[in-house]
């Protein structure tokens, strides 16, 4: 009998194989034979990291860059970057860049040593597909009293390098220039002008994610003909916004994400990134962050235009749901794709606002009387329930195959643990309150499991104005009986669809 040979194997398989392995064992499969060689080569350099504060990193990116059998192999690449302790802006990249490095420390012109001779390479990767950026935040960033705050901010330098090198609009002649000023600051050779190649058009991206970016994307970034050459080309199918955590960077960024330069961020978000173009082709879109936006701070992604006509996968992490236009939004995007309508929605420790509390306008006798009274604290309670959402995504949302809820996914583990779940909160609430800081809160169930305040009385009186009356209950329990059904009903279309695919 024969022994059995790789040949006989199909070239896909081997590569689904190589495509789940590790980096150490595709370099040591990659000695077995020519042609295991060649399948675990290509899947090892599928994806490039690079952290633009190690030297060695950098080192072996511009050498991957370089190879005339590796660089076309490059399908995804992910930079991470710190902003440097002595600076808050990103530096002038002309005549005037060894002046502002002589005034950074000698740690921070390493890094930006790093990222002028590293990042241009780039432009090198013309079968890249994939980018993802990171920012790193710093604990005590200090900036000397001369930067001048009109500058662009160091995440909005570094984004519209990279785009700039995407798009092939860097020139040589610039790069020259700042390898003459590097070499005077640091004694040390950098000749990237020599050996960057010259391009041919920009380099169409499927995939870009943005990790951590402190600053807003400065309006010369989001209007420049590269962000629209590179992000807004049709070709970007896929985007994610990710932030975390926010510090003051030089002491002019924000500290909390309820300050008026966070406010204003996230009210321009849906204009900066979503342009047409972006919005019209867009297939898989995530916007999570650390804090809980949509109603403060406020953003109407239901104004954007055209709303996602083609997206199959939706993502929101910590978004408030207040009003059900909201809702209807979700239930109308994609119905332009092959399914009709969302296959995937995510929601990760999204609540809906029960009640806002904040103080009111100051009348003028108010304002006159001595000593001047508080402003009297304004309420605000909204009508909105998950039992009411859920509903309407049963009836509007025919395509939906996978639905992710906080922790329960699929919802397969909340029809399992339904009953006594110690995960109670999944169905969450949330409660404003502006006093000295705004937060939110989310707020615990009482004894006969209704939200606190009005909860009761409005469920009476939404019972008295339908026919036929729908069954008293408190609204906890209609939240886990709609979301049960809702569940049920996209785990049997997943189930479905896994048998015709058999």
């Amino acid at each position: 009998m024969a022994a059995p040979s790789l040949s006989t194997i199909p070239p896909e398989v081997v590569h689904h194989i190589c495509s789940h392995m590790e980096a150490s064992s595709l370099s040591r499969t990659r000695l077995v034979n020519h042609y295991l060689g060649n399948v675990a080569t290509s899947w090892l350099f599928w994806k490039v990291e690079i952290n633009t504060n190690s030297y060695r990193q950098c080192l072996a990116f511009t050498k991957i860059a370089q190879s005339a059998k590796l660089s076309p192999l490059v399908r995804q690449v992910v930079c991470t970057t710190c902003v440097p302790m002595s600076m808050s802006d990103f530096p002038h990249l002309d005549d005037g860049f060894y002046a502002e490095l002589r005034n950074l420390r000698r740690l921070d012109v390493c890094t930006i040593a790093n990222i002028m001779s590293t990042l241009p390479f780039i432009a090198c990767f013309r079968n890249l597909r994939n980018l993802e950026v990171s920012f790193r935040d710093l604990l005590e960033p200090e900036v000397p009293p001369h930067v001048n705050l009109d500058n662009i901010s160091f995440e909005s330098g570094f984004i519209e390098l990279t785009l700039q090198c995407l798009a092939g609009t860097w020139s040589l002649q610039r790069q020259k220039v700042i390898d003459e000023a590097l070499w005077q600051e640091t004694h040390a050779e950098y000749s990237c002008s020599q050996i960057l190649p010259s391009t041919s058009g920009p380099i169409a991206l499927k995939v870009f994610k943005l990790r951590e970016m402190n600053e807003e994307l400065d309006p010369r970034v989001a209007e420049s003909a590269e962000f629209k050459t590179i992000i807004g080309s049709g070709t970007l199918v896929d985007l994610s916004l990710h932030k975390e955590r926010y510090t003051s960077i030089g002491g002019r960024g924000p500290i909390t994400a309820s300050s008026r330069h966070q406010i204003e961020r996230f009210e321009r978000l849906p204009k900066v990134w979503f342009i047409p173009d972006v919005a019209k082709n867009l297939q898989a879109l995530s916007l999570t962050f650390g804090h809980s936006w949509g109603w403060h701070p406020k953003v109407n992604l239901e104004t954007i235009s055209p709303s996602f006509p083609n997206l199959r996968d939706l993502t929101l992490g910590k978004f408030i749901f207040n009003h059900e236009r909201q809702a209807e939004w979700i239930a109308s995007l994609g119905k332009s794709n092959r399914s009709g309508g969302l296959e995937r929605l995510c929601l990760h420790t999204c609540r809906i606002l029960y009640v806002a509390t904040h103080v009111g306008y100051p009348n003028e006798e108010n304002m006159m009387a001595i000593p001047p009274p508080h402003a009297a604290e304004l309420c605000t309670h909204f009508p909105l329930r998950w039992y009411t959402v859920f509903e309407k995504w049963q009836q509007s949302m025919p395509a939906l195959t996978l639905f992710q809820l906080n922790d329960c996914t699929d919802g397969e583990d909340y029809i399992l643990n339904s009953g006594p779940r110690p995960k109670r909160d999944i169905l969450g609430y949330a409660t404003f309150r502006q006093n000295d800081e705004t937060k939110y809160h989310t707020i615990p169930k009482n004894h006969v499991g209704v939200p606190y305040g009005e909860a009761a009385f409005a469920l009476r009186l939404e019972q008295l104005k339908t026919n036929p009356p729908i069954p008293v209950g408190p609204c906890v329990v209609r939240d886990e009986q709609a979301t049960t059904r809702f569940c049920s009903l996209v785990k049997s279309r997943k189930e479905s669809a896994m048998a015709q695919q058999r």
